[in-house]
C-alpha cells in the first residue's frame, strides 16, 4: 500500500532534514523564500533579523522584491512568476525542488552553465515555498554536484563529463611522461595527469588511494567498497557467506569468454 503524501507528512519530513528554511505561508512565500536564500547565502549581517518570525523586517525585504523584479502580488506563484523573479536575479539561479514530482527539479530545465552563478534551491510543496540550505543534507547524501544534479556519498562516486577519468582533474591537459604507476596499476596520460591523480579529491582520499585496477580481471575496484586484495573478478568468486574466496579458471574458445566453472568444495 502507498502511503499518501499530506501536508502534515512533509512537515514531519522538513523538521527531520534540518536542511530547511520554513517560510511564512502568505502572498509573499516566494519572494520571502528567496530573500532568506540570499542572505544566507551572502552572510547578511541583518540574517537574523530577517529570520526574526514576528519580525516585519523580512516582509518588507520581500515586498522590494516584487516592486524591483515587478512581479505582482498574488496567491499562487507557478513557473511563470519564477521566470520573472530569475530575469531579474541574475546572479542566481532559483532551482525549484517539487514534492509533488519526488523531491526532483522542476525548473530549470538544465543548470547554468555560468560559474559566477549562485544557485538557489526552494522546495515546493502545497503552493509553498521554502528555503533548502543544504541539498546534499536535504537528500541525506554527504555531496551534492549542482552542475550534474546529482548526490553522492564519496568524492569518488562521481565524475563530471568534463572531468578527465583517470586523475578525476578539470585541468587535465596531454603531453609527454604518460606512465603507470606502481601503487594503482592505472596508466595515466601525461606527467600532469600523474600529479592530479596523487592530490587529495575535495577533503577525501587521491585518486591513487581510492581506485585500484586489478592486475587480473583489469577492473577499477573502489578500495572502500571491496577487499582489493579479495575482490569478486574473472579470478574469484564467493566460497560461501563469509570472506573466503575459491580461485576458478575461466573457460576460453577462441579468444572470448564462454562461461565460468568452478570446483567450490567445503
Amino acid at each position: 500500500m502507498v502511503r499518501r503524501r499530506t501536508s502534515t507528512n512533509i512537515k514531519e519530513f522538513l523538521h527531520k532534514k534540518g536542511s530547511i528554511i520554513t517560510i511564512k505561508k502568505d502572498k509573499l512565500c516566494l519572494a520571502r523564500a528567496l530573500v532568506m536564500a540570499i542572505a544566507k547565502i551572502e552572510k547578511d549581517p541583518k540574517y537574523a533579523r530577517l529570520l526574526h518570525p514576528k519580525g516585519t523586517y523580512q516582509e518588507k525585504k520581500a515586498r522590494e522584491l516584487h516592486d524591483r523584479a515587478d512581479v505582482p502580488v498574488q496567491a499562487i506563484y507557478d513557473i511563470p512568476e519564477v521566470e520573472l523573479f530569475q530575469e531579474y536575479l541574475t546572479r542566481y539561479q532559483i532551482n525549484i525542488v517539487s514534492a509533488s514530482h519526488n523531491n526532483t527539479i522542476i525548473y530549470p530545465s538544465k543548470p547554468s552553465d555560468d560559474p559566477e552563478v549562485i544557485p538557489i534551491y526552494l522546495y515546493l510543496y502545497y503552493n509553498q515555498y521554502d528555503v533548502i540550505t543544504s541539498m546534499p543534507g536535504f537528500l541525506g547524501k554527504a555531496y551534492y554536484c549542482h552542475k550534474c544534479r546529482r548526490s553522492y556519498y564519496h568524492t569518488l562516486d562521481h565524475i563530471c563529463p568534463d572531468m578527465c577519468k583517470s586523475c578525476r582533474s578539470r585541468d587535465c591537459q596531454e603531453g609527454e611522461g604518460a606512465r603507470q604507476c606502481d601503487e594503482c596499476n592505472r596508466w595515466f596520460k601525461s606527467k600532469t595527469c600523474y600529479d592530479h591523480h596523487k592530490k587529495p579529491v575535495g577533503k577525501g582520499k587521491s585518486v591513487c588511494e581510492g581506485v585500484k585496477k586489478c592486475e587480473r580481471c583489469k577492473k577499477f575496484v573502489q578500495v572502500r567498497q571491496l577487499d582489493f586484495k579479495k575482490h569478486m573478478c574473472l579470478g574469484y568468486v564467493p566460497k560461501s557467506s563469509k570472506s573466503s574466496y575459491s580461485v576458478i579458471k575461466p573457460q576460453v574458445e577462441q579468444g572470448d569468454l564462454m562461461e565460468l566453472t568452478s570446483d567450490i568444495g567445503e
